[in-house]
């Protein structure tokens, strides 16, 4: 077994070429993680733009909700003007 470990530390060519692919797989794994890195900002980013756009449509929808109620108050006591303006134009029109 000696005899193994020997000519493998022995070999220059062969750890020169180890060495060089552990130092390529290092790069590659440091791009890599760099990528993973830049690709979590941007999904936190996202996730932030969409929370805004989810607060906005929200109150959008707030609003439009309370437009709505106040457009069913409007017509409601609309039509009730309508009809105490009849009732009040027979009483005083009593030919009708």
């Amino acid at each position: 077994m000696e005899g193994r470990s020997n000519s493998s530390c022995n070999n220059p060519p062969a750890q020169a070429q180890a060495v060089s692919e552990l130092e390529t797989l290092q790069k590659v794994h440091e791009e890599k993680t760099q990528k993973i890195q830049h690709l979590n900002t941007q999904i936190q980013a996202l996730k932030l733009r969409l929370q805004m756009k989810k607060k906005k449509n929200d109150n959008l929808d707030e609003k439009n909700q309370a437009f709505h109620n106040l457009t069913h108050t409007y017509n409601t006591l609309r039509e009730e003007y309508n009809a105490l303006l009849g009732e009040r134009s027979r009483d005083h029109n009593p030919n009708n």
